[in-house]
């Protein structure tokens, strides 16, 4: 079931579309289009429906209200969806993990940073400062999703993914879990750029060899990634930009 309260947020009948276009996507390679709900739901099941409904939702919750928001939402949005992706493809392919499930794990994790976005652009003092929006959002944003998705009433193994955001070393079980995919998912994100060199090495977190990537290596790990890219690409097609309206700014801000 969706978490109560979300039922706000959308009406029922707009994820139709969103649901159609992703069950005649690539990603699950059919030929036959579905031209209703229903065929789409059999194509797809239950719940994979469920979890692709639920990003629907998520989607919508990146649409700013303020002008000044939308380029602090556009840059969180193009790193939750690559980090999405990226988390669908691990888990599809190291793990009996549902693809869909990941992938909404992967746009979870950082759920956090959209009211502490919000609420920082009320302090232009800090909001007009990257690094220090970076520093709040690096130390509040798992905090704030494990609240909200407490209050959302979500299953204790989505909530432990948003809690454990960026906690390289947890190692609660000796089998992997969500969490762990989206973690690697996240550490994979980071290679390659200068955030790297501020966490630690890919062989070095528990997730990583509890996904059995100890046996190949961190290059062999880097290239399988490297050789899905049409596949990751694929997926982030069918999380697009979210595109709405902007609410002229309050004379009250």
């Amino acid at each position: 079931m969706m978490p109560l309260g979300w039922s706000v947020l959308i009406s029922p009948c707009q994820p139709i579309a969103y649901i159609l276009r992703i069950a005649n996507s690539p990603l699950y390679g059919r030929v036959d289009p579905c031209n209703d709900t229903q065929s789409a739901i059999i194509r797809l099941g239950y719940n994979s429906t469920r979890n692709i409904s639920m990003t629907f939702v998520l989607r919508s919750m990146f649409k700013p209200k303020l002008r000044k928001l939308i380029p602090h939402m556009q840059k969180l949005w193009l790193k939750v969806s690559h980090l999405a992706a990226l988390s669908a493809v691990l888990a599809d392919r190291l793990t009996d993990f549902e693809h869909e499930m990941a992938l909404t794990a992967g746009m979870m994790q950082d759920i956090g940073a959209l009211p502490i976005i919000t609420k920082l652009s009320r302090y232009p003092d800090v909001f007009n400062q990257p690094h220090k929006v970076a520093e709040i959002l690096d130390q509040y944003t798992a905090r704030v999703g494990t609240l909200m998705l407490h209050k959302w009433n979500f299953q204790e193994e989505m909530v432990e993914v948003v809690r454990s955001r960026k906690d390289w070393m947890r190692d609660k079980s000796p089998q992997a879990d969500l969490a762990d995919i989206v973690l690697l998912a996240r550490l994979h994100f980071y290679v390659g750029t200068p955030h790297m060199r501020r966490h630690p090495a890919l062989y070095k977190v528990p997730a990583f060899m509890k996904l059995g990537l100890d046996k190949a290596g961190p290059k062999e790990s880097i290239e399988a990634l490297s050789e899905a890219r049409q596949e990751i690409a694929e997926i982030k097609q069918l999380l697009p930009m979210p595109e709405m309206p902007v609410r002229k700014r309050s004379k009250l801000l």
